[in-house]
């Protein structure tokens, strides 16, 4: 098993975004694709879970963290 894959992070609704962008870069593609914190007057505390986001941005949590889930 390679170790990319060992050390894959799986994206929960319960996960920070903090925690999410520091576990891989590409991640703020990924919120800026869904208009999640991706310019100055829509910027998300860093604290607040994913699940939270996709509440407050109107975003469905399963299709976000299919989307995250996805980055290999």
């Amino acid at each position: 098993m390679s170790e990319s894959a060992e050390t894959k992070v799986k994206f929960t609704e319960d996960m920070t975004i903090l925690q999410a962008k520091k576990s891989d870069p590409r991640v703020e593609q990924v919120l800026a694709y869904f208009h999640i914190g991706a310019c100055h007057h829509c910027q998300v505390d860093e604290s607040l879970t994913l699940g939270k986001v996709c509440e407050d941005f109107g975003v469905p949590k399963e299709l976000l963290l299919k989307a995250l889930n996805s980055l290999s």
